[in-house]
């Protein structure tokens, strides 16, 4: 039987980070979409669905609180993992308070991390 791929929305800015994840995630069977401006991320929210969301904060454009803001607003309950190089606790507060489901910073977790996460959340 044929199982349709979970769907992953990136929105990363730094190329090279980006590449990796979209691999290490694919290689599992997940089907990611790149974007790398806020701008593009909204686009992709408001015509397709995706199963879980995975935003960094500081992009082009709209920033990652932006596009959180812009889906929760759309009432979609999909899991949002913010991947991150700001470590404040006000930023955290503020990305949790918007409605991410899990803050890491990227400094602290490595790519086979935040696959392990995504696994856990998708099945």
């Amino acid at each position: 039987m044929f199982r349709k791929k979970k769907q992953i929305l990136v929105l990363e800015d730094e190329m090279a980070l980006s590449k990796a994840l979209c691999i290490k995630l694919d290689n599992e069977g997940y089907q990611t979409t790149t974007v790398e401006n806020g701008e593009d991320a909204i686009k992709q929210i408001d015509t397709r669905v995706f199963d879980l969301f995975i935003l960094d904060l500081v992009t082009p454009r709209i920033d990652g609180f932006g596009v959180l803001k812009h889906l929760r607003n759309k009432n979609q309950d999909v899991p949002v993992f913010v991947v991150s190089n700001l470590s404040q606790k006000e930023d955290m507060k503020e990305a949790l308070a918007t409605g991410a489901n899990k803050y890491f910073i990227k400094s602290n977790i490595s790519l086979t991390e935040i696959l392990e996460e995504a696994k856990s959340v998708l099945g």
